[in-house]
């Protein structure tokens, strides 16, 4: 799911105009985005099971 969001913020930055509204709320989406994405990754490698 992350990596969906992760392409859809990349097209709408590659298709936005830099200095829009639409193209500065794209790159602060991205915050959370690649957050998510490390967490993940480190969640896989290190095998965390919650419960």
């Amino acid at each position: 799911m992350t990596v969906l969001f992760f392409l859809l913020l990349a097209f709408s930055l590659l298709v936005g105009e830099p200095g829009t509204g639409g193209y500065v709320l794209a790159q602060l989406s991205l915050i959370p985005v690649i957050l998510s994405f490390v967490a993940s990754v480190i969640v896989i490698y290190t095998g965390w099971e919650p419960f």
